[in-house]
């Protein structure tokens, strides 16, 4: 679990070298937002985005499950839209969102 709380820290600090320790060449977001390449550099440009339009952001680990493989993550992401993301255009208002992601590992030779 401890890579999945480096995952949240990584947004949370606005930190992709996090990203890099955790990542390997082949990870993948489901789903990927629209034009986001595979890998670590997805997850960095995904990163990057979203600082833009929330220059504030916080994201906190509220409760983690683990079952076999996979790692399930309630957090709660808080924000002010600054500038425009994914096509929205910034309204300068403050949200909180809560947000539950699961996260597979799977080990690779």
């Amino acid at each position: 679990m401890k890579d999945v709380a480096l995952w949240y820290q990584a947004f949370d600090r606005n930190d992709p070298a996090l990203l890099d320790r955790i990542l390997s060449e082949t990870w993948v977001e489901f789903p990927p937002a629209p034009g986001q390449p595979a890998g670590p550099d997805g997850a960095k440009q995904i990163l990057a985005q979203l600082r833009t339009a929330f220059p504030d952001m916080t994201i906190k680990m509220q409760e983690v499950l683990q079952d076999g493989n996979k790692v399930i993550v309630r957090s709660e992401i808080a924000g002010t839209q600054r500038n425009a993301f994914l096509g929205f255009a910034a309204k300068h208002r403050k949200m909180t969102i809560q947000a539950i992601d699961i996260h597979e590992f799977i080990l690779e030779n």
